[in-house]
């Protein structure tokens, strides 16, 4: 099943929650990396009601990812 999300769809709550069952995940969207605390390096979406958009590495810890293949182009 194939699902886009494109400008207020393309929330971090609905990221989380359709991680969890994609095979492929593109994100395309600006990024930033942080080298001296890589698990701080984020990507920006869009604001949700109970998010702020921002999606920290950090945050995918000990999430159910089932994904062969994910793929982030940021800017």
């Amino acid at each position: 099943r194939r699902w886009v999300a494109l400008n207020a769809g393309a929330t971090e709550g609905a990221l989380m929650e359709r991680i969890r069952d994609g095979r492929v995940v593109h994100i395309a969207s600006h990024a930033e990396t942080s080298p001296a605390f890589p698990m701080h390096s984020q990507i920006h979406l869009w604001p949700g009601d109970k998010d702020d958009g921002v999606v920290h590495l950090y945050e995918f810890q000990g999430r159910r990812v089932a994904a062969d293949l994910v793929v982030l182009s940021g800017c």
